[in-house]
């Protein structure tokens, strides 16, 4: 199986902003922000938006090797092509003062916030339209993908909730200690 792009850390100034296009942000949005969940952190800069992995390994999913998280990166931007051509755009090589590759990172276009589902639902934005379209692509696939007894299994919905309880379980320990400034204990330097 072939891997996607790798390209180097693109530089905001670079990208289609500074090319004469029109901004992804929109109006009012700060050109650097900051978005953070149980497995990533996502830095947005201009028009390009960068999602680091932490390392992490929550059992469901394990990011806690560089080589993990170099996969998951690839193995991202392979599915989400398929839906999403132009914004998964390949995989940043982020490389330590000595310039030695020391892990990856997701790199998308930018989106702008107000298209986002959470804000046309806050909004009132009818969304049915644009969700029944999402559902008819990830039906499509669904139906053309592989099956057999391990992925059945898999998508029972014993397995489903078994993985759903075991997240929340995971993650309820580290509930508010980003924003107290404690995360750097949680994964200190040297741990890759």
């Amino acid at each position: 199986m072939a891997k996607p792009d790798r390209m180097p850390l693109a530089l905001p100034w670079q990208g289609a902003h500074a090319a004469g296009q029109a901004s992804a942000r929109g109006a009012g949005e700060p050109y650097a922000a900051l978005a953070e969940t149980h497995s990533a952190v996502v830095f947005f800069l201009g028009d390009l938006a960068y999602k680091l992995k932490k390392p992490v390994n929550l059992g469901f999913l394990d990011f806690s090797t560089p080589q993990a998280r170099a996969a998951a990166c690839h193995r991202e931007i392979e599915v989400n092509r398929r839906f999403a051509p132009g914004v998964y755009l390949g995989v940043a090589e982020i490389g330590d003062p000595a310039g030695q590759v020391c892990d990856h990172s997701v790199v998308m276009r930018r989106m702008p916030a107000a298209r986002r589902l959470s804000t046309l639902v806050r909004t009132r934005t009818p969304v049915d339209d644009p969700l029944r379209q999402v559902a008819r692509v990830l039906t499509a696939q669904h139906a053309a993908a592989p099956r057999g007894p391990q992925i059945a299994a898999q998508g029972s919905r014993d397995a489903t909730s078994a993985r759903w309880e075991a997240s929340i379980r995971q993650v309820r320990g580290f509930a508010g200690l980003a924003s107290l400034g404690l995360w750097p204990h949680l994964c200190p330097p040297g741990r890759g």
